[in-house]
């Protein structure tokens, strides 16, 4: 927000938050509606896969394993519980109040795919599409993160292991196949099934290889932690920084690129940007920097 910065924990019940000075901490506790700590309970919880965004005062608790999303405002009651969708999903995003965008299964369907869902889970209203080939093979080749710009009001999905880029509208309509400046068009990874007792495990059994790192989108631009050095680039620059490229969402044309240094001999795990502000996340801290012009 213009005065806070909110931070998910290990704990689904539990948020930091501090000014965008990263001082004055404290925690918030959010009161769910069962309890959610003891993992192992044969009652699927929270604890094994979830992510919490903020859009103060609103708060969304996605819970991919459970499957369910959970509705509520900050210092509130507990939030409202959905079970929804109706099968797992591995990524979501919040687009307004009660619009979600997932990444999920249709156990309707005969293959494993995942695919891109829409929702709404007070009304139980979805729908889903699966006719985009680019997405279409195993589950752990295709695998990537999916971000939401608000001044666009499009969707960029990027591939961890191959330089494609997708962007979509908000009903789930391909805007354009992308690509970003690497030149890895193949999946950089392999995926094998095997059976472990009464589940089927979906695992990569080849080397693999990133191409796109961490990435988020903002005030209409992608920006993309690219894990490939380019042939311009000095090696000592690249050993002791993280190379940011940054993309016009409308069209997805290369802007410029930028480096977000190493912290403490630590790289960067996640960042995000607002407004004018790299908030980055690296293994034990938390630094803020300015967007370069």
């Amino acid at each position: 927000t213009g005065s806070h910065i909110y931070f998910q924990t290990k704990n689904p019940k539990q948020l930091l938050v501090t000014d965008r000075l990263l001082r004055n901490r404290k925690y918030l506790s959010i009161e769910l509606p069962y309890d959610t700590t003891i993992a192992r309970n044969k009652t699927k919880t929270i604890a094994s896969r979830f992510n919490v965004t903020v859009d103060s005062p609103m708060v969304h608790i996605l819970a991919g394993n459970v499957p369910a999303i959970l509705l509520g405002y900050l210092g509130t009651e507990a939030p409202a519980f959905y079970r929804f969708p109706p099968s797992l999903f591995t990524r979501a995003i919040a687009v307004s109040t009660r619009s979600f965008i997932l990444r999920g299964y249709d156990t309707t369907l005969s293959k494993s795919n995942q695919l891109f869902m829409k929702g709404d889970p007070v009304s139980g209203i979805m729908h889903s599409r699966n006719d985009l080939p680019e997405l279409r093979g195993d589950l752990v080749s295709t695998d990537g993160l999916l971000h939401y710009d608000s001044v666009t009001h499009l969707l960029a999905y990027i591939t961890f292991y191959s330089n494609r880029m997708l962007c979509l509208d908000t009903n789930l309509n391909l805007v354009y196949n992308g690509h970003t400046i690497d030149t890895f068009s193949t999946y950089q990874t392999r995926e094998g099934n095997f059976a472990s007792g009464s589940m089927a495990i979906h695992t990569n059994i080849a080397p693999s290889r990133f191409i796109n790192r961490e990435n988020c989108a903002a005030g209409g631009k992608l920006f993309n932690n690219s894990a490939l050095k380019a042939d311009n680039e000095i090696d000592r620059q690249f050993a002791g920084s993280s190379v940011i490229d940054v993309y016009d969402l409308k069209d997805g044309s290369y802007q410029a690129s930028f480096y977000i240094p190493d912290f403490r001999n630590e790289k960067l795990r996640r960042f995000r940007i607002f407004d004018k502000l790299i908030v980055v996340v690296y293994n034990s801290h938390i630094v803020t920097y300015h967007l370069p012009p």
